[in-house]
This record gives C-alpha cells, structure tokens and sequence, in this order.
C-alpha cells in the first residue's frame, strides 16, 4: 500500500471493487477502453463529487460520451454504489464500491476529510493523468483528465 497518492507512471494496484447489485468487478474488465478514467469520490453524498459526475455525463470525448470511459469508485459498500447510480442512471455499469481502493492509491483521510480525485490510465493500467485534491472542489481536472484520455487514442 502505498503512502503517497499514486501519480503518473505508475501502475494502478488491483483493487477490491463491487456493483451496486454486490458483484466483485474487476478494473481490468470495467476498463474497456485504450485510456480509462477512474474517478474516486469523496462519500457517496458529496454535493461536489456528484457536481463532477454531472460534468462527466456531459463531456463527449472523440464522439463518445465520456461516461462510458470511466469508472467511478465510491468508498464504502454495495449499498453506497446503489445511490451513486440511482442519482446517475447515464453512468450504469460504470460505478463500483471499495473499501480498500482508495487507500490502495494512496488517497487516505486528511484531518477527517476523504481525499477523492481522478487518474486516467492506459491499456497497461499505467496512471497517464492524476489529480487529487483534500478538498473535493479541487480534486477533479476535468480538461487535464480529457486531454489525457484523447492523447491515448495516438
């Protein structure tokens, strides 16, 4: 486990994720795509984290949506996965719960505050693009996360 956030040039540890419906999920098979974006959010409640999930269902990147290249982790259960994608049905399939993932990427709590944010990784789970932010307002780069998966297509 490591200490410090994960950041570009690593290699994205495997993770313990489940689906709302509480099947383990894999990275490797939810990361479909030549780039991914993984978006790890603060608490299944965060007003700012589900603002960034409104962008992302927004964002269209080489003529696809780019909810459909992501995989959003929420901390905590099943239960927890099953009310992000109740209030996100554009993101079905593509949101999973942890208990470990978020520390598996070095994103632990700061003064009593989840760390949350994004990386992009190739095909190779390579981390292409990271940024983590204590606060959620400045854990999400939407146009550097964008960039990274488009420089993935070549």
């Amino acid at each position: 486990m490591t200490t410090n956030p994960i950041t570009v040039g690593d290699i994205v540890p495997s993770l313990d994720l489940t689906l709302p419906d509480g099947t383990p999920a894999s990275i490797d098979t939810l990361a479909d795509a030549p780039a991914t974006l993984v978006y790890f959010m603060r608490t299944s409640n965060c007003p700012v984290c589900h603002a960034h999930l409104r962008s992302i269902e927004k964002t269209v990147v080489d003529d696809a949506p780019l909810g459909s290249r992501v995989v959003v982790i929420v901390p905590g259960d099943a239960k927890e996965a099953a009310a992000v994608a109740a209030r996100h049905p554009h993101l079905a399939g593509r949101i999973v719960s942890s208990n470990t993932a978020h520390a598996r990427v070095g994103l632990f709590s700061t003064v009593g505050m989840q760390r949350s944010g994004a990386l992009v990784m190739d095909s190779d789970n390579r981390v292409t693009h990271a940024h983590f932010g204590i606060m959620p307002t400045n854990s999400f780069d939407l146009k550097g996360a964008t960039t990274a998966l488009i420089s993935a297509q070549g």
